[in-house]
């Protein structure tokens, strides 16, 4: 489940880094940075209270 986490925070960030790359001068879409974001917060979610608890 740990790692699970991970990955899910590793897609997440990648998913904003690629997007930040690519579109650079102009702003992400919000699609593409909602799909980032609720990738990351999955996996901190998993991390902070599935594994913590």
């Amino acid at each position: 489940m740990y790692y699970l986490a991970k990955f899910f925070e590793l897609v997440g960030m990648g998913v904003l880094l690629y997007c930040f790359y690519i579109y650079f001068p102009d702003p992400m879409s919000y699609e593409l940075l909602a799909y980032g974001s609720s990738f990351f917060v999955a996996g901190w979610i998993i991390e902070k209270f599935l594994l913590k608890g």
